[in-house]
């Protein structure tokens, strides 16, 4: 089961605004049109760490912006005999440090 797009900051102030007006989990979950355990998550973090803002996101950074991607599609597409080693080549003039690997 995947997760769902996590509540605003201004979503999470309001769950803790109605936490301190004594309104209990079940009640503010009513009232806000969410899952009972994304308040009860809220509300946790907020307990913890008095700050209900996610922290920052990571992962691996992209190395090929949109336009590159669209640069990418248009050449196999338009050309389907172009290699990918023709395609890393291109995109190395422009300064994207790509390896072979990335365009398969």
């Amino acid at each position: 089961m995947g997760r769902c797009k996590s509540l605003s900051s201004v979503q999470s102030g309001q769950i803790v605004a109605y936490y301190n007006c004594n309104k209990t989990e079940r009640e503010i979950a009513d009232i806000m049109q969410c899952a009972k355990t994304a308040v009860h998550n809220v509300l946790n973090k907020f307990r913890s760490s008095t700050c209900f803002e996610d922290a920052p996101r990571k992962g691996r950074l992209r190395k090929t912006t949109k336009n590159d991607d669209y640069m990418i599609q248009r050449r196999a597409v338009k050309n389907p005999e172009f290699t990918n080693r023709e395609i890393v080549k291109e995109l190395r003039s422009r300064g994207v440090g790509v390896s072979r690997m990335l365009i398969t």
